[in-house]
């Protein structure tokens, strides 16, 4: 990916100019914080030294966003492709007038996300840090056999097309099958009383959409209440991710 030419440097901008973006944490030896503002492609910025001012750098792709937010280094990697961008620079006081930042939720996790590369490592360790702080589950599909969940709790489950995945507060449930066969009356006792309050992800193979046309590999429904974000592989959508609160599945 070819660098752009640094802008020179320039005033504060006019702080009536300026959006607020929600900033989050990140592990950088040069950022504090980052935000993304995905219907604009605008990416905010505050760095760890200086008077905290803080940037926004407007036309940030959502591609280049994924890719920053998979960079091993993401100070190297912004300082390559996004920091010689032209910006705005607005004066830190602009974040005593703006609204208060929002709790992290379902939906500005799925925010971070939309946009993201299949990889090994779909959820950054930022992401999912903030994520299991919040008690925030993501849910996305790997290979083509897999249900993953980050965040709140990691696990896997295998799953194929109309798989139901029984899930609670604490993690995934195993099949009657696998209990059954460890043949343990306290497990057994457990896996029934965990069953009623389970809620259901059902997985859904090659989705369709209303044309009949196969629109990615993964999908998911559930009642669940959750925020979506996509999962792209070479420019195609791979998986439609979920993200969820676990307070939502204590109330089941």
């Amino acid at each position: 990916m070819p660098s752009a030419q640094r802008a020179p440097a320039q005033p504060f901008s006019d702080p009536k100019d300026y959006q607020h973006i929600t900033l989050f944490p990140v592990e950088s030896s040069q950022l504090r914080a980052v935000g993304y503002d995905t219907g604009r492609h605008v990416l905010a910025a505050q760095f760890l030294h200086g008077a905290q001012a803080i940037y926004h750098y407007p036309n940030v792709t959502p591609e280049l966003h994924a890719a920053f937010l998979a960079s091993d280094s993401k100070g190297a990697f912004f300082g390559k492709h996004i920091q010689p961008l032209a910006f705005s620079k607005f004066e830190a006081s602009v974040l005593d007038s703006a609204p208060a930042d929002q709790a992290v939720t379902p939906a500005s996790i799925a925010a971070l996300l939309h946009g993201v590369e299949y990889s090994r490592d779909v959820v950054s360790h930022e992401i999912a840090d903030q994520a299991k702080a919040a008690g925030i589950l993501i849910v996305y599909g790997a290979s083509d056999d897999l249900i993953e969940f980050d965040g709140a709790w990691s696990d896997e489950a295998g799953a194929g097309e109309n798989t139901e995945v029984m899930i609670d507060a604490t993690g995934v449930l195993p099949s009657w099958e696998t209990v059954k066969d460890e043949d343990d009356e306290e497990q057994a006792a457990e896996w029934h009383v965990r069953k009623r309050g389970a809620r259901i992800i059902t997985t859904l193979w090659g989705p369709k959409d209303d044309a009949g046309n196969e629109y990615a590999s993964w999908a998911y429904k559930t009642d669940i209440p959750h925020s979506t974000f996509d999962v792209m592989e070479d420019g195609e959508l791979y998986c439609r991710g979920i993200v969820l609160a676990v307070a939502d599945l204590a109330k089941a």
